[in-house]
């Protein structure tokens, strides 16, 4: 699993021996079970966890309690996953990562992180084009779903995220979108999206 992680980075931005020494003698692989959660609502995680099996929901937690899905982090898309409210303004995050497959991680300490970005040009390159693309993306996301029909939204989904839709419980996409279940597979059916 490190060797996937060794070769993503590489695939990105290229590897020095001497950087790659340096990460590999401080991360750490944890396994996942398929519901477990890896980050709960209410801690300051200090981790970031790039996925080299499986695949984690995102779900922010209201202070009321209400609980509704906001991302997807899969193995072969979206493969890093972390609580950025924790990790960048320190504070206990409002977000609950939990595994929606069997799943196994490659786990950075945040301190880690930074000094790798400090040190090692390849690795700052490839921290900010994760950082980037995965802003941009959801933002992209944020603005198809705000300024168009459902239908249209999971049409966009199912055309530029279509692990979503053979990883992830309908439950959760129907969350997700903001629609019940039952709506959902009414309209996966109408696009012929059948399970």
């Amino acid at each position: 699993m490190i060797q996937k992680l060794k070769n993503r980075i590489e695939e990105s931005v290229g590897m020095s021996s001497v950087m790659w020494k340096d990460i590999v003698s401080n991360v750490y692989t944890l396994e996942v079970k398929k519901n477990e959660i890896l980050v709960e609502q209410g801690t300051n995680s200090k981790y970031v966890y790039f996925i080299a099996k499986g695949g984690f929901i995102s779900s922010f937690i209201a202070e009321n309690g209400n609980k509704r899905a906001s991302w997807f982090y899969l193995s072969d898309d979206f493969d890093f996953v972390s609580n950025n409210d924790s990790f960048f303004l320190n504070v206990p995050t409002s977000y609950e990562i939990k595994a929606v497959e069997d799943s196994t991680v490659v786990v950075f300490k945040k301190d880690d992180v930074h000094k790798w970005v400090e040190i090692y040009p390849l690795f700052n390159s490839f921290y900010r084009k994760v950082l980037i693309s995965r802003f941009l993306t959801i933002e992209k996301v944020r603005g198809v779903f705000l300024t168009n029909s459902v239908e249209e939204f999971v049409i966009y989904l199912k055309e530029n995220h279509p692990l979503f839709f053979l990883r992830v419980k309908d439950y959760y996409l129907a969350q997700f979108i903001g629609i019940s279940p039952e709506w959902f597979s009414k309209l996966k059916k109408k696009l012929n999206y059948l399970v």
